[in-house]
């Protein structure tokens, strides 16, 4: 979204879109935290803690996006408000969470995700 539509790259964040293998680096320590879940087992309680730690740092992409958009259009506000590792009081964290309450969390991140691409479409690509 961020280059499709001339806005700003995120100052702490860079997306590396692979398809399914996507990851996120943290631009503080250049750590690369992967997007996708693995095996299970004992590697699973590892790959779960980097698979979290990915989670938040997407939705704090999206965020520095969504407060970017806030700078050119003070009236700009997403659906569903985003607080640290949680968006609408929901979690985004796999592990440790419940189903129920991690998916809401999806679902809310996909809904502000596709109403950033709108806003953007209709208001800055015209």
């Amino acid at each position: 979204l961020a280059s499709r539509y001339h806005v700003t790259h995120t100052h702490s964040y860079r997306l590396v879109p692979k398809g399914s293998f996507s990851s996120i680096i943290r631009k503080t320590d250049n750590s690369q935290l992967e997007l996708y879940g693995s095996e299970g087992g004992l590697s699973r309680f590892f790959s779960g803690r980097r698979f979290d730690q990915a989670m938040v740092a997407f939705l704090g992409a999206v965020q520095e996006i969504s407060l970017q958009l806030l700078r050119i259009d003070p009236t700009a506000r997403l659906p569903f408000r985003i607080e640290g590792d949680k968006i609408e009081g929901f979690p985004v964290r796999l592990q440790f969470n419940q189903e129920e309450r991690w998916t809401k969390a999806l679902k809310f991140l996909l809904i502000d995700l596709k109403w950033i691409a709108a806003y953007v479409e209709a208001r800055l690509c015209n």
